[in-house]
């Protein structure tokens, strides 16, 4: 059985406002991209962190406003640059869009023989995690969990900031591993009571399991 997630982060920053010698103002966008590939393989004897890979992009892209600011040109501009990142488009325009107005004042005059640069980063952490040694209904609703949680309630030990952690359908999040090795003995969150739909679900694949299991056997 095998999960994915991503997590996306972005950051929008303006330099100062510098001079040049053109009777415009220039405004250059500064895009960093870098894309992280982590892969977990949890199984119950060794949960571990395969190695990562790691990429990144840098580009640019320089827009001219002789008279008035455009929103659309702005959004042009990042949408013509961001690639597979369009799902991105409205945040990083909003924000962009927001840093250049404040930069160069709320009235929308443009100003002359100036340029603004404009650093966006985007980050994108995809997070794959294999689990062996427990069947697929039985992590039926588990999630990926980014969330800084500082210690596992089933081993009472720290998660660690590389250590992948499995969320509950109830919400609450452990150690992957551990989380695992749980749900082989137990059809419960430790901390509380199961939601009824999970309940429902693993009740009802306790009863068609050997079902399911003898059909197979006759198709094969």
């Amino acid at each position: 059985m095998w999960m994915n997630d991503v997590e996306v982060s972005t950051k929008v920053v303006n330099q100062p406002l510098r001079h040049i010698d053109f009777p415009h103002l220039s405004i250059k966008f500064n895009f960093s991209f870098h894309t992280k590939h982590y892969d977990y393989l949890i199984n119950v004897a060794n949960p571990r962190l395969l190695p990562s890979i790691s990429a990144k992009r840098n580009t640019t892209a320089t827009v001219i406003f002789r008279e008035r600011l455009s929103h659309d040109a702005v959004q042009k501009a990042i949408t013509d640059h961001i690639g597979s990142y369009k799902h991105l488009r409205v945040l990083l325009t909003q924000r962009t869009w927001e840093k250049v107005v404040k930069a160069i004042g709320a009235t929308g005059t443009v100003p002359k023989y100036v340029e603004l640069n404009v650093d966006l980063t985007i980050q994108m952490k995809y997070s794959y995690v294999h689990i062996i040694g427990i069947n697929d209904m039985a992590i039926l609703g588990l999630k990926i969990c980014f969330d800084p949680e500082t210690r596992c309630c089933i081993c009472t030990k720290e998660i660690g900031g590389d250590t992948v952690r499995l969320r509950m359908p109830c919400e609450h999040a452990f150690h992957g591993g551990c989380t695992v090795r749980w749900l082989q003995r137990n059809r419960n969150c430790p901390l509380c009571e199961p939601t009824m739909d999970w309940c429902m679900c693993f009740s009802l694949f306790c009863l068609l399991e050997p079902l399911v299991s003898l059909c197979l056997n006759l198709l094969v």
